[in-house]
């Protein structure tokens, strides 16, 4: 198994992984059911300048296909963050938003999302620690 800092090809998979950690999808079909809510993700995870980031995400592949991703911030900026990823992605909540507790906040450090494709869980994916070398771990 090989762990990867996310590059923007993997936005598509990063929001299928967030939009399942909103119960919003459950990896059974090739496209979330509320299609308009993940392209919006997609978009979103393309950029660096929000919340939902590739830049703050991790992959785990295993044989070439990509199993699992982390995603994990400093909680320094997070409500700037927040702020403005709630106006790109749930500008209908934004009221919301302003009343609801931070997750996270300076001098914290969040994990965000941690998935792992159903047929890849109990493997042990999810508590593997980078040590800087590929892990050989078969599918």
């Amino acid at each position: 198994m090989i762990i990867r800092d996310a590059r923007p090809e993997d936005a598509p998979f990063l929001a299928k992984c967030l939009i399942a950690g909103m119960h919003f999808y459950d990896f059974e079909t090739e496209m979330p059911e509320n299609k308009d809510i993940y392209l919006n993700l997609v978009d979103c995870e393309k950029r660096t300048d929000l919340l939902y980031s590739y830049k703050d995400s991790r992959i785990a592949e295993i044989e070439g296909k990509v199993v699992g991703s982390l995603l994990s911030y400093p909680g320094d900026n997070y409500k700037e963050l927040r702020r403005k990823s709630f106006a790109v992605f749930w500008p209908d909540y934004m009221a919301i938003d302003e009343e609801s507790e931070m997750e996270t906040g300076p001098g914290e450090y969040y994990l965000d999302t941690l998935a792992v494709l159903p047929e890849y869980r109990r493997r042990g994916i999810g508590r593997i620690q980078e040590s800087g070398a590929p892990l050989d771990i078969q599918g």
